[in-house]
């Protein structure tokens, strides 16, 4: 039986300070940029005063 790995996964997390909570994504990318689009997303419409 084969237990090498199937893919690689890389960690990417953003905190927010004023809010305390610690999002960790994990993707197959090392761009960022898929990290930032998933947490704004989600965040984004709480976050009102950032544009």
């Amino acid at each position: 039986m084969d237990m090498g790995p199937v893919a690689v996964i890389v960690p990417a997390g953003i905190l927010e300070v004023d809010h305390d909570p610690l999002n960790v994504i994990f993707g197959t990318s090392r761009d960022n940029a898929d990290c930032i689009e998933h947490w704004w997303s989600r965040r984004g419409p709480l976050c009102a005063r950032i544009k």
